[in-house]
């Protein structure tokens, strides 16, 4: 079953990034039945990242309130293996996509990014799947400037905090973006950024 639930997160992780999250989440269906009706009920099989690629997936289509379970259940997954860098990445990753695409751009979203930072990945170094966490933090400090620019003096966005957030996420994701599809995000976060 690992075979195959590494084939649903490589073909559910490409999808949500290539802007295709309501497709991702068939196939993320299709690895929560194989854990169901599978005999290897392992930790690694049960708690296998696939799942998270499903919260973003089912906030994007409006399923909130089970986007929020599986969110819960998955940080209980995370929680009973705290070491587990990889796991808590993308965990985190999708969490923070899904929090963009709802407009939750408080502390809920700071947590998160306070929390993947902890881990301590080496950008260069990071694997490519996780990158996703750096797309996901450049269009939360996006919104966060438009949100302040909308509701405050727009001249003065260029020297607020969220402002020079997002010049940092933007540095970062520059660093993660080594294939072309992180780099079409980098770029369409540039361009937003020039209309601030």
């Amino acid at each position: 079953p690992m075979d195959y639930l590494n084939a649903v997160v490589d073909l559910g992780w490409n999808l949500i990034v290539r802007g295709y999250p309501m497709r991702a989440w068939p196939v993320i269906q299709k690895g929560l039945q194989r854990i169901e009706t599978g005999e290897n009920k392992t930790g690694i099989v049960q708690g296998h990242i696939f799942q998270t690629v499903g919260i973003y997936a089912l906030t994007c289509m409006g399923r909130h309130v089970e986007a929020e379970e599986l969110a819960k259940k998955y940080l209980r997954v995370c929680e009973s293996t705290p070491d587990e860098c990889f796991r808590w990445s993308f965990y985190l990753s999708n969490l923070l996509m899904a929090y963009w695409q709802r407009g939750e751009l408080g502390e809920n979203a700071e947590k998160a990014i306070e929390h993947y930072h902890k881990l301590a990945y080496i950008i260069p170094l990071t694997p490519l799947k996780l990158r996703l966490f750096h797309v996901a933090q450049a269009y939360i400090r996006l919104a966060q400037c438009e949100a302040a620019a909308k509701s405050g003096n727009p001249k003065e966005i260029k020297k607020s905090l969220h402002y020079k957030q997002l010049t940092g996420a933007l540095w970062q994701l520059r660093i993660a973006a080594s294939v072309p599809i992180l780099q079409g995000h980098l770029e369409i976060i540039r361009g937003a950024r020039s209309f601030l």
